[in-house]
């Protein structure tokens, strides 16, 4: 059989891009049963070939060991030899790398992913720039004044700042934007902030909850 073509990725449902979110996530939802069938047809390929470099292999064509610690042997593109190859060699699935979806909860596009914030910490000083490899939804306690700049990469993210006993002023400081609601420093007021970067302009939206 020919190797398996590789199927295109359905492109990220992005909730800074609300007229594509629906239709992307029905597309990501549909791919798994896609890269099922490709996973598949990748093992049936696998030992087809796996066959064929056995039978050159015991036909004494075996190629040179040395240097090729953990490779796996395969029939060469003209089908005339055996030889080894890393399974990166063999494998093009950089494309599916970062696709894992781990224990979601769906329903058809009626369910969603539930997801664990992130405690960012108190903070009294200097500047926070949150992480969102720390998750999309984090927390944090402010407890003196300090800076809220954007993060490092495009991505989106939703802080909910509480003010501490000794709440300072924060200033947002690197964003192409920032509106909405004003910090306070008022013991227990809360605030939503709502932060998104995409190629590299940033937008900072602040919900005071009282």
């Amino acid at each position: 059989m020919a190797k398996p073509t590789k199927p295109t990725v359905p492109a990220p449902a992005l909730r800074s891009q609300p007229d594509t979110f629906n239709s992307r996530v029905e597309a990501n939802v549909l791919f798994w049963s896609t890269l099922a069938t490709y996973m598949d047809d990748v093992g049936d390929f696998t030992d087809e070939k796996a066959a064929e470099a056995l039978a050159a292999a015991i036909g004494g064509d075996l190629p040179p060991l040395t240097g090729k610690a953990l490779n796996l042997l395969r029939v060469n593109s003209g089908e005339s030899a055996a030889e080894l190859a890393t399974i990166a060699d063999i494998l093009d699935i950089a494309a599916l790398t970062g696709r894992t979806l781990t224990s979601p909860t769906i329903n058809g596009l009626t369910g969603g992913v539930s997801t664990t914030a992130y405690n960012a910490g108190t903070k009294s000083g200097g500047t926070f720039t949150p992480d969102e490899a720390n998750g999309n939804h984090q927390y944090a306690t402010n407890n003196g004044a300090h800076t809220l700049a954007p993060p490092s990469n495009n991505c989106t993210l939703i802080v909910h700042y509480t003010n501490g006993a000794s709440a300072g002023a924060i200033t947002a400081s690197g964003f192409t934007l920032a509106d909405g609601d004003s910090f306070t420093t008022t013991v227990g007021d809360e605030f939503l902030c709502y932060v998104a970067k995409v190629n590299d302009v940033s937008h900072l939206s602040v919900k005071a909850l009282q």
